[in-house]
């Protein structure tokens, strides 16, 4: 699956994070569960809101 989030710090420094993730899921009496999420980040956008710079992912 894909996500895309935005973070901001109280010193104002905005990050624009995109990613992936896999969960694994377990079937319980209640129904199916996510047992394990692993989120792997693709790229992130960090700076100032008006000074907005890539980073990449490792």
């Amino acid at each position: 699956m894909d996500f895309c989030g935005s973070l901001v710090a109280e010193s104002g420094v905005e990050a624009l994070l995109h990613g992936l993730y896999d969960d694994t899921l377990v079937r319980t009496p209640d129904g199916w569960k996510i047992s394990q999420r692993t989120a792997k980040l693709v790229s992130a956008v960090v700076g100032e809101s008006s000074q907005l710079s890539l980073v990449s992912a490792p």
